[in-house]
């Protein structure tokens, strides 16, 4: 009797196998905090910064020499992250746990007394007043580099992966594509009906709204519609420095700068004359800025790092 009863039991487990082989369980949705990724895993050895023969207009130094950069695969977000996303770490609390906050980021923000993005309104739809960014697919803007790195330290712990700010050179790959590289993100002609330019539209608009603003690995607005943070320090000789210890391993920028300023990448849009565009929104192009500054034209576009 009880060799037929661990017989059935065989033929019922067997029967369950087959079947879930036949008909297997669907992978789970990704959660709705989470934006889109993009995995960078070929070429990851490419140059970085200016270079003349490709047709570059070089106008300022802190994009010279080019240098080989060479990066570990990495994730990175297919589009700038979008309000309704954000929405989740406000919405967690984010604004109040001083864990997710670096000592300087968490004085700041305690100084200013906020715990939401400066022109959110308490609200199902905080965004709704905001004059550029006014609905759930518009990517967050008017926001601090503190408030980025605090968000990807929430995200980092929601999940339990690796989230950050991308590195300039995470960025400038996903932006440039391989050796040679793009001088625009979509490719190597200036097409201004290709990307959104805040300065002629007066807006911003949804995520992925211009097909053609998309790079070679498939990230959109990478020229159009904001700046982004990176994670590095900004240093203007910093690409002299690596030149000189090349190739350079996941650069990361320099371990300290005088002033604090951290590096922005993507469209640059102050210009009417094409002269100027063409070189803003080109894919070597650096700014920079104050941690504590918030504008209009600040986004976020996020890393996930594999460990």
């Amino acid at each position: 009797m009880a060799e037929k009863t661990l017989l059935t039991k065989c033929v019922l487990l067997l029967a369950l196998f087959i079947n879930s082989c036949e008909n297997p369980i669907e992978p789970q949705q990704p959660k709705g905090y989470i934006p889109e990724l993009v995995l960078i895993n070929k070429n990851l050895t490419f140059t970085m910064g200016c270079v003349d023969s490709l047709g570059f207009i070089c106008v300022h130094r802190d994009v010279v020499p080019p240098f080989k950069a060479v990066l570990s695969p990495y994730y990175i977000g297919k589009y700038e992250v979008r309000n309704d996303e954000y929405k989740y770490f406000v919405a967690d609390s984010g604004y109040c746990d001083s864990t997710l906050w670096s000592k300087d980021g968490w004085k700041y923000i305690k100084s200013e007394n906020r715990t939401r993005p400066v022109d959110w309104i308490e609200s199902d739809e905080p965004w709704a007043n905001c004059s550029l960014s006014n609905t759930p697919d518009r990517p967050i803007n008017n926001i601090t580099w503190y408030e980025a790195e605090a968000y990807c330290n929430w995200l980092s712990r929601k999940i339990g992966e690796n989230y950050s700010l991308p590195t300039e050179a995470q960025w400038e790959r996903a932006a440039r594509g391989p050796d040679p590289g793009r001088i625009f993100t979509y490719g190597n002609e200036h097409d201004a009906s290709k990307y959104n330019n805040m300065m002629y539209s007066r807006k911003l608009y949804p995520v992925g709204s211009f097909k053609g603003d998309k790079s070679y690995d498939g990230c959109y607005d990478m020229a159009g519609n904001l700046l982004e943070f990176c994670s590095d320090l900004y240093k203007v000789e910093i690409y002299q420095e690596y030149k000189e210890n090349e190739p350079v391993y996941d650069p990361a920028g320099p371990d300290s700068n005088i002033t604090g300023n951290r590096s922005l990448r993507g469209s640059f849009n102050f210009f009417h004359q094409d002269p100027e565009i063409e070189y803003q929104i080109q894919t070597i192009t650096r700014m920079n800025c104050n941690p504590e500054d918030y504008y209009q034209i600040f986004g976020i576009r996020i890393v996930k790092n594999i460990e």
